[in-house]
Parts: structure tokens; C-alpha cells; sequence
């Protein structure tokens, strides 16, 4: 049995080759597909924005190049030209990068949370089309402890890393909280989106949403609970706002220190929080030094942002001991695993002997009470628990050990297990820790950095 991953992520592919790769997990006939494929026995589907991954657990050799011909399908390409932005990792490799890629450490933006949930839906789709087993469960069960535990013992995903959410933060620091507080977001493009996006997941008491076209302000303010507001409006909301994050298409001020000045009286001591990330400035400079205005630019924001991406990145190490820590555990576990038909063969061969023992010794008793022969039935389990208990544990070893194929034959020879285990030895070995495949048509990209 074996580990493995075939896909591309914003790393190895451009936006142009990862949107003909969007697959919807949600989707259980994309499971099924993924399962007939040849050597498939279990499956989970990653696709964000960022990447398209392919989990598997597999027996076969050829699986990688079933895999690779699947994704070049679904993209509509040539399996080598595809080849050239594809990525494949196997045993620990596969366990190293699920668990980076559930920590934030593998994302464009260092530390972000998104994926954690993204990676979530994805095993539970996969569940949910019945495409898990043993082997997946294990390995996602354990990316989903890990990008927890990444994220509540380090501070990789602490502070913000981008300008909109830096504003939300900033805010922060001026209002404890943001229940019964109005924010108004100018401008409803990209950047004044995404804004109003952070600045709604805190729950304020209202939502405004200006734009130079209102139709566009009315789309994003139903999008997220909001009220539109017609521009020429700006100064009697003005007055009724606490927050205001600025970022409109324009070349002079669209709030001026003269309007600004005109609210504040009206505001009876309120301070106005504003932050400007428009270039050109939407903000007139001067409006931040009236009392009680706190005013910062896009400049104040990124020295923010430089900051609080250095604190992230030296979480890095200690995030990636946590990882280690988890990628060996699963290591050793698997490694087991590949123990079990032996074990399960010596626990039914030793059953087997005890109980015809235990018939053979009934009979030379004669006559005994249910109660008696239970007691003779758990005597003999009793032993032979305590048997096997040392063989078994030697066993497993033997399968984590650096010779665990030949430590298994010998554990096979010595207890006469040839007929049993013949079948178990014929399937295609655990990967060696760190271990590479042979080169395949979807190997191409094998050695990107990590």
C-alpha cells in the first residue's frame, strides 16, 4: 500500500492552468471517477483557487499516470504538457505536505486560515461519497489535528498579513469591539470588497457600502447584509459613522478636511477611525489632524503588514517541528500497518490451536458446567494473549524498522505463516521515508521546493 499525490498548486501553475482545473468536491460522481481509475482504492479531491490536489491510497505502479491522464482531461491538455506544472509526492512526502498545506505554511499568504476549513470540506466530501478508508481517514484525521495545533501553539497565523485586514485590526485598537458601531466602506471594487468582507465577519450594528455606481454598492450590499449609499450622501452618513475604509477610483479627495470638520461637533467627542488604502489618497491628509479623527494611509498599513509577516515567518521552525512530529507518527503508523495481514494470520493460526486444545481437553473431562468450561475457555485465550503479546509487538517493530520487508518475511518463516502471508507480500511495499518514485510522465515537477 502506498501514500500518494499527484497535483499543482499556485507554486508550480499559473491562474491560467489552475482555473481549467477547478474541480467541485461536492461533486460524488468525481469521486466515482477518481476511484475506477486504475490502482485507486481510496480518494480525497483539494481544489481551491490556489491548487488541485489528488490524494490516494494505491497498490498499483501505474497510478501516478492514471492520475495524470485524469487531470489532463479535466483540463483539456496533453498529459506532458500538464506534466510540466504537476507535482508528485509519495509516503511521508504526501503526510509532510497535507500537514503544511493544512497549516498555512504552503499558501500564498503565510499562515492564512481559509484552507484549514477548505481542507476540512474536502475529507468530509470525500466521505461523504464513501471514497475514504482506513488509510485517508488516518492521514486526514491528522492534517485537520495538525493545522489546529499549528495555528493555537505558534503565532503563524497571528496578526494580519494583508492591507484590508490590517485596517480591521487597526480599528480594533480604537474600539473595543465593533457591536453597535456603523462602518461605511467607499468603494465597492476589489480592494473595498474584500473590506467590507472582514469588516462584516465582526458583526457591526450596520454595514454601509458607497460606490460611484450603485448598482455595483447595492451588489455588495446585499452580498453581505449591508445598506448601499448613493456617493452624494457621503457627508450626512459621514456623521453617523465610526469606522470609515476608503478605496474608490479618484484623483482628488472624496472626503475633504472641510467635511470632516463639519461632523465632528455633531459627534459629541466619538472618534472617527479612517483608513485611506487608495492611491490617489481619497482622504485629504489634513482631515487627520482635527481632534479626535485618527487617520492612516496605505503606506501606515503596509508597515503594518511587513511587521506582523516577520512575526509569521519566524513561527515557521516551530510550526514545522509540530509537523515532523506528526508526519513521523503517521509514518510509524502506516509502516504498521503493513504488519496487520501477518498479525491477523498469527492470532488465527494460534486460535485455531487453542481451540481444538480445548475441545480435546473437554472430552478427557467429561461432563462439566457452563461456568467451568468458560473458565477453561478464558484460561486459554488468557495464554495465548500473553503468548503473542511479546511476538506481536516485535512484529510491528520489525515493520518500522529499515528492513521492515525482509523483518516481515522472517517473522512469516519463523511461525510457518507461508500460505497466509504470500498474498500480503505481493502487494507493492511502503515508500522508505522520504522516498521518491520512479520517474513518470507526471514527475516532471518532482523536485519544486518546498
Amino acid at each position: 500500500m502506498e501514500v500518494l499525490l499527484v497535483g499543482l498548486s499556485h507554486k508550480t501553475a499559473p491562474v491560467e492552468i489552475r482555473e481549467r482545473l477547478a474541480i467541485d468536491p461536492r461533486d460524488l460522481i468525481v469521486h466515482r471517477r477518481v476511484l475506477d481509475l486504475p490502482g485507486v482504492d481510496e480518494c480525497v479531491i483539494l481544489s481551491t483557487c490556489n491548487r488541485t490536489e489528488i490524494y490516494a491510497a494505491t497498490e498499483r505502479d501505474n497510478t501516478v499516470d492514471a492520475l495524470t491522464g485524469y487531470l489532463a482531461n479535466q483540463a483539456g491538455l496533453g498529459a506532458a504538457e500538464l506534466s510540466q506544472h504537476l507535482f508528485v509526492r509519495t509516503g511521508e512526502r504526501t503526510a509532510r505536505h497535507l500537514f503544511r498545506v493544512a497549516s498555512g505554511l504552503d499558501s500564498m499568504i503565510l499562515g492564512e486560515t481559509q484552507i484549514l476549513g477548505q481542507v476540512k470540506d474536502a475529507y468530509l466530501e470525500a466521505k461523504r461519497a464513501g471514497a475514504t478508508g482506513k488509510v485517508m481517514n488516518a492521514l486526514w484525521e491528522r492534517a485537520l489535528r495538525i493545522g489546529k495545533l499549528v495555528r493555537t501553539e505558534t503565532s503563524i497565523s497571528h496578526n494580519a498579513v494583508s492591507v484590508s485586514y490590517a485596517a480591521v485590526a487597526l480599528a480594533r485598537k480604537i474600539y473595543d469591539g465593533f457591536a453597535g458601531r456603523t462602518v461605511l466602506v467607499l468603494g465597492a471594487g476589489k480592494m473595498g470588497t474584500l473590506a467590507a468582507q472582514y469588516f462584516a465577519e465582526q458583526k457591526p450594528a450596520r454595514l454601509l457600502v458607497a460606490n460611484r455606481t450603485l448598482a455595483r454598492a447595492e451588489e455588495v450590499a446585499a452580498m453581505l447584509g449591508g445598506l448601499p449609499v448613493d456617493l452624494a450622501d457621503l457627508p450626512t452618513y459621514l456623521g453617523q459613522t465610526d469606522v470609515v475604509i476608503a478605496s474608490i477610483s479618484s484623483t482628488a479627495p472624496v472626503i475633504t478636511e472641510a467635511m470632516v470638520r463639519a461632523v465632528m461637533p455633531a459627534r459629541r467627542g466619538r472618534p472617527l477611525f479612517m483608513v485611506d488604502i487608495a492611491v490617489p489618497r481619497n482622504i485629504d491628509p489634513a482631515a487627520g489632524k482635527l481632534p479626535g479623527v485618527f487617520l492612516y494611509d496605505i503606506d501606515d498599513l503596509q508597515n503594518v503588514v511587513a511587521s506582523n509577516l516577520r512575526e509569521r515567518e519566524a513561527a515557521v521552525s516551530a510550526a514545522e517541528a509540530l509537523i515532523e512530529q506528526e508526519v513521523a507518527s503517521f509514518s510509524a503508523w502506516f509502516k504498521e500497518l503493513q504488519a496487520i495481514p501477518l498479525i491477523k494470520t498469527l492470532y488465527a493460526r494460534a486460535e485455531a490451536v487453542r481451540q481444538a486444545e480445548v475441545e480435546r481437553a473437554l472430552r478427557r473431562l467429561g461432563p462439566v458446567s457452563p461456568r467451568e468450561e468458560e473458565i477453561i475457555q478464558a484460561l486459554s485465550r488468557g495464554i495465548v494473549q500473553k503468548l503473542l503479546h511479546d511476538p506481536v509487538k516485535a512484529i510491528k517493530q520489525l515493520a518500522c524498522g529499515e528492513h521492515a520487508e525482509e523483518g516481515l518475511l522472517l517473522a512469516k518463516d519463523l511461525f510457518n505463516l507461508d500460505d497466509v502471508f504470500a498474498e500480503a507480500t505481493h502487494r507493492s511495499p511502503a515508500p522508505a521515508a522520504g522516498g521518491t518514485r520512479p520517474q513518470s510522465v507526471a514527475g516532471t515537477a518532482e523536485g519544486y521546493s518546498e
